[in-house]
């Protein structure tokens, strides 16, 4: 069926996050890129945090049934809006300098810590973040940068992703929220 087919196309854009990210790291290591043992251990770092996270994107498909039925778990714990961002552009910098793209952290270091389910929140950023990255021509001075903080009444924690690309056609911008919606 047309849903199940777009769903396929869902999970593998969602996998293949991770996975060219590990690449990329596991590349520029092989190439000899990190020439230090600071370096190194970042390098390590990244692709030791994005080879968990793609386990638990696995698992996470593996409950999608317990998602449609609508008895998903929400696993919150307290957590730096900050510090996520920040993993975020580690995480996405790769495919940012491929494209000669620049990929800016904005975050005021006001924003106070949340509970919210870390997972789902890395998942939206690095989403919006690989989006921008992806709809922003290359070699066009490329930005995307993304901002953290609190809103005018700081009853919550705002984050934007801006970036000067190609934008959203003003007929798809009603439907950008519609699932599977491309």
């Amino acid at each position: 069926s047309e849903m199940k087919s777009e769903f396929v196309s869902n999970v593998s854009h969602e996998l293949r996050t991770p996975l060219s990210s590990i690449k990329a790291y596991v590349e520029m290591l092989v190439d000899g890129e990190a020439d230090n043992e600071i370096t190194r251990a970042k390098f390590y770092h990244i692709i030791y945090s994005e080879t968990n996270r793609l386990a638990r994107l696995i698992d996470n498909i593996l409950n999608i049934s317990r998602v449609e039925s609508g008895g998903a778990k929400v696993q919150r714990e307290r957590m730096i809006v900050t510090d996520l961002i920040k993993e975020v552009i580690d995480v996405m910098l790769p495919q940012a300098r491929a494209k000669h793209i620049e990929l800016l952290d904005l975050s005021t270091s006001v924003a106070p810590a949340i509970f919210a389910d870390r997972d789902m929140i890395y998942q939206v950023l690095i989403n919006l973040v690989g989006n921008a990255i992806k709809y922003t021509p290359e070699d066009s001075n490329g930005r995307v940068t993304v901002t953290a903080g609190l809103s005018t009444d700081a009853s919550m924690i705002q984050v934007a992703v801006r970036d000067n690309g190609v934008g959203i056609a003003s007929d798809a911008a009603p439907h950008v929220f519609d699932k599977f919606y491309r």
